[in-house]
């Protein structure tokens, strides 16, 4: 697994980008997991998960394992045929606001897309009461990397704090009991009762 670094930055009020930003829809889940598999693969992140991987760890985002999924500060970006392009998942983990995921679609980088979506979290985030933002990333994606300092956030300590330590045990407990998910029907009922999708799609895989 890469090396990951903590980073962390006080939030700013920053002004309308006139981009589709819209919240984070968990109806369209499969087409969000799609998304985020194409961005991650032939990346430093990727590690040979499939589309029905990537569906159970958005359901887990959702169903706050990451800690509380703030929904008022995620979101996501259409294009012009009304396709998902690019979002990013804000979850509050012990009173620290966390990007948990943040990724655009391939063919769409380059657009400003990740820098738009993390000043609406931050503006969403201010209107909550929070002072910070903060994310984990891997040493080794430069292009990460150098957005989150362009953007004004800074590395901080990672395995230092007791918070940092309880988290990996944390982690490890739930990988030991986990049972797998077994299909989308499930994850959806598991995410919101009022949650619909056509069970009669198959799950793909890549």
């Amino acid at each position: 697994m890469a090396q990951r670094i903590k980073m962390v930055k006080y939030l700013d009020s920053n002004p309308p980008s006139g981009l589709d930003i819209r919240p984070v829809d968990k109806d369209r889940i499969r087409e969000i997991a799609k998304i985020m598999l194409d961005s991650y693969i032939d990346t430093p992140d990727y590690e040979g998960e499939s589309l029905n991987d990537t569906i159970k760890e958005i359901s887990m985002v959702f169903r706050g394992y990451y800690g509380q999924f703030l929904e008022d500060a995620s979101f996501l970006i259409c294009n012009e045929e009304d396709e998902i392009v690019s979002c990013l998942f804000v979850c509050d983990f012990k009173n620290e606001a966390t990007i948990t995921y943040l990724f655009t679609r391939k063919d769409h980088l380059g657009r400003g897309f990740a820098t738009a979506l993390i000043h609406s979290a931050e503006h969403a985030l201010l209107d909550k009461g929070y002072d910070r933002i903060f994310l984990f990333v891997s040493r080794n994606n430069n292009p990460a990397v150098q957005l989150y300092l362009n953007l004004g956030f800074m590395e901080i300590p990672l395995n230092t704090s007791p918070i940092d330590r309880e988290f990996l045990k944390e982690v490890r407990e739930w990988e030991l009991n986990f049972s797998p998910i077994g299909d989308e029907r499930t994850i959806a009922q598991i995410i919101d009762h009022e949650f619909e999708i056509d069970s009669t799609r198959p799950v793909e895989s890549r």
